[in-house]
């Protein structure tokens, strides 16, 4: 009777500490968890954007999962080190994410690899990425935002002198079609590419506060231009990521000619 007693008791005891080493990693994973998830809200703040592209260099892999499934971002993450590009790259698949929301880059962070005035925010803890590189690759009131322990660092890129709108169908409300534009000049090159790569006619884009407005009329030639007849499709004019979509009032005149 006693044996069985202090055999039930011995068992009773190897349960509860098989109990705790089991629960013990899991509370230290759903601490980091939300850890992760605080971090990446703090970042998502000093963004201030939810879609558009943002350039993370140093970052904890955690938290750039945060920010990728936390927003709409595409996420470009700079990685030098091969084998932290392969924990990423693994966490990234085990949490199903897709290129289309996280490209995950080698190479080096001195130059990064992206057009002038092109992102909407630089994330990064590493000193070989200057300001200047990243405030070039920053489009006009981006954010440069720098990690230093718990502490946020953020600047951002003024707004660009010089820079002008068309924002009516001849330049403005006095219909005189000629750009006061001082920014651009030769040699002229393509910023982006985006979808739809085929739209209807007829069809107009006018630009204001580094937005473009494209509206689409009712014709098609091809059935790959169905689906975005009738359609007014706002865009960030550096970059060209879709702020937002709606559908035209029926029969809406998209040229005023």
């Amino acid at each position: 009777m006693y044996r069985s007693r202090l055999a039930a008791r011995c068992t009773g005891l190897l349960l509860f500490a098989l109990v705790l080493i089991i629960s013990e990693p899991k509370q230290a994973a759903a601490a980091d968890a939300e850890e992760a998830a605080q971090r990446a809200a703090e970042l998502l703040k000093q963004v201030r954007v939810n879609r558009g592209l943002c350039v993370v260099v140093g970052q904890d892999p955690d938290v750039i999962l945060e920010l990728v499934q936390s927003s709409d971002l595409t996420v470009l993450v700079r990685e030098p080190d091969a084998a932290a590009r392969a924990r990423l790259q693994q966490a990234a698949v085990e949490a199903g994410l897709g290129i289309d929301r996280l490209v995950i880059q080698s190479g080096s962070v001195k130059q990064l690899p992206y057009a002038d005035r092109l992102i909407d925010a630089v994330i990064t803890s590493n000193p070989n990425l200057t300001d200047g590189e990243a405030m070039r690759a920053l489009r006009p009131e981006g954010a440069l935002i720098r990690t230093e322990g718990e502490t946020l660092v953020t600047k951002r890129r003024p707004t660009q002198k010089g820079a002008g709108d068309w924002s009516h169908w001849e330049h403005g409300p006095d219909n005189n079609p000629v750009s006061t534009d001082s920014v651009i000049k030769a040699p002229y090159m393509t910023q982006f590419m985006a979808r739809p790569y085929y739209i209807g006619m007829p069809s107009i884009t006018t630009a204001a506060a580094g937005r473009t407005f494209l509206a689409i009329g009712h014709i098609a030639h091809h059935r790959r231009e169905w689906k975005n007849l009738n359609k007014l499709v706002a865009r960030n004019g550096y970059n060209g990521t879709v702020l937002w979509e709606k559908p035209l009032p029926e029969g809406y005149l998209v040229h005023r000619s």
